[in-house]
């Protein structure tokens, strides 16, 4: 006999939704592509310290990226900014525009939400292997990528003119490594 798991309303959906748990949200930002009305339903519910996996980590809300004209964007910045994002493990975290930076960039230049960039195609890879129940694997991606020194880091930080401590750089915007 089949379990039914259907649900009457959005609300219902994210009741059972522990503090701590790990929400994988979809979709690359856009009015489109991403479940909206669950992430709102998520944010009322309430659970903290979650870990949240994702393309990107809200880019719709300070560029409007994906929407139309005079619609409000609804993105992760719905529960980064409720304080509900412990950590964020996503290719793309930043918001592509300098002048106007995410939720999520705020939170972690703070401090407050911890960060794992991984590439879009060993995310996939994780995602496909989780679903099949394989234990975590290295792809080719994790295996040709070597790290440069220390130095080199340094200098590349400096030439983009952040030199804050250590740091990465994404899309040529450098963010601290440890806030």
């Amino acid at each position: 006999m089949p379990i039914d798991k259907t649900v009457n309303n959005f609300e219902e959906a994210v009741s059972d939704i522990p503090d701590g748990s790990v929400v994988m949200i979809g979709g690359f930002g856009g009015a489109g592509g991403m479940p909206h009305l669950l992430m709102l339903a998520l944010r009322d519910q309430g659970a903290r310290n979650l870990t949240i996996i994702g393309n990107t980590a809200g880019i719709a809300a300070p560029t409007g990226f994906g929407w139309p004209d005079g619609v409000e964007p609804i993105d992760h910045a719905v529960l980064i900014e409720n304080g509900q994002i412990a950590k964020v493990i996503a290719s793309f975290p930043v918001s592509g525009s300098v002048s106007r930076p995410n939720a999520f960039e705020a939170g972690f230049r703070a401090g407050e939400i911890e960060l794992e960039v991984v590439p879009q195609g060993t995310l996939a890879e994780r995602m496909r292997a989780a679903g099949a129940r394989f234990v975590p694997a290295l792809d080719r991606a994790q295996l040709s990528t070597h790290r440069p020194p220390p130095e080199r880091c340094w200098r590349m930080a400096k030439s983009h003119g952040c030199l804050t401590g250590g740091s990465m750089c994404l899309n040529r915007r450098c963010m601290p490594i440890t806030p």
